[in-house]
């Protein structure tokens, strides 16, 4: 599986574990970059293909889009949640790495950085929402699926063990964020 491959399905069908094995994989070097023209991307090296290079703007409004769908449709595994959580800490990181080579590079990339990133959709990037929600996307759960996950009933979801104290949804949509370990503790059983 490629990161090119990934990103020209359909959201539906993208594979969160392959794609969380895909970026952190040993083999190969996963690194994130920023081009002349001040975009930010997402290579691998060493890989299916011997380089390859993807927007990581592109990469990260597909798992948004993918975390999305799937949250709302609340049929995530535990394995599915756990890839998730190490896909949104990996955004994240790259976010911050090429945030530092932004910083260090020369005026004109900047400009164009600053142009594609911040003109026209500031505050609201797609960065904003990997940085704000993707890994409650991955950790919330509907009442009901918290409850037959996580055992007790809807009154006392609050007082479970599992709960991480959050909640979130809109539209007449609420999601429990259940506790990353609890979570890592379904997938490993």
């Amino acid at each position: 599986m490629s990161l090119n491959l990934i990103l020209n399905q359909e959201t539906s069908q993208m594979d969160l574990v392959q794609l969380n094995h895909l970026l952190h994989m040993q083999h190969s070097k996963v690194k994130a970059s920023v081009t002349f023209w001040g975009k930010r991307a997402v290579s691998i090296e060493g890989g299916i293909a011997p380089f390859e290079q993807v927007s990581l703007e592109a990469l990260a409004k597909k798992v948004l889009q993918n975390s999305r769908n799937r949250s709302e449709a609340d049929n995530l595994t535990p394995k599915e949640r756990v890839a998730g959580i190490e896909i949104a800490k990996k955004l994240n990181e790259f976010y911050a790495i090429t945030d530092e080579k932004i910083k260090n590079s020369n005026f004109f990339t900047k400009i164009l950085n600053w142009i594609r990133e911040f003109v026209f959709f500031y505050p609201y990037t797609t960065r904003f929402f990997v940085e704000d929600g993707l890994q409650a996307n991955f950790q919330g759960y509907s009442p009901e699926k918290f409850v037959q996950v996580f055992g007790g009933t809807k009154e006392t979801i609050e007082q479970n063990s599992a709960f991480s104290g959050g909640s979130f949804g809109g539209g007449g949509i609420t999601r429990f964020c259940a506790k990353e370990e609890a979570i890592r503790a379904l997938a490993s059983s």
